[in-house]
């Protein structure tokens, strides 16, 4: 399963952590930091990403790049599992609402 679609920039850490889910991840500050720092290295028009694997119950390849000039990330999500719905769910309510944590 190979998927690529886009994100509001707001919501990439929720986003991330709820594909993480659905391998069983454990994700934790260690994840949410690396993520954040390297997003913010990628760049869409130069075909940068940034790179991470979920490892739980089984992998998920996850990539995001910023759209300069944008408030968008592209993202790129890959599983040898059929979860394709599941993302497709996460990303459907990421495009359409902010997703915060609770305070």
């Amino acid at each position: 399963m190979k998927l690529e679609n886009w994100i509001d920039d707001r919501n990439l850490i929720p986003v991330a952590e709820a594909i993480s889910l659905l391998c069983a991840n454990k994700f934790d500050n260690w994840d949410k930091d690396a993520i954040e720092e390297g997003a913010k290295t990628s760049d869409e028009t130069k075909n940068e990403w940034y790179e991470y694997e979920f490892i739980g119950d089984y992998k998920i390849k996850f990539a995001v790049t910023i759209e300069p000039g944008s408030s968008n990330y592209s993202i790129h999500v890959e599983s040898k599992k059929d979860i394709e719905q599941a993302v497709n769910a996460i990303i459907g309510l990421a495009q359409s609402y902010e997703i915060k944590e609770f305070e």
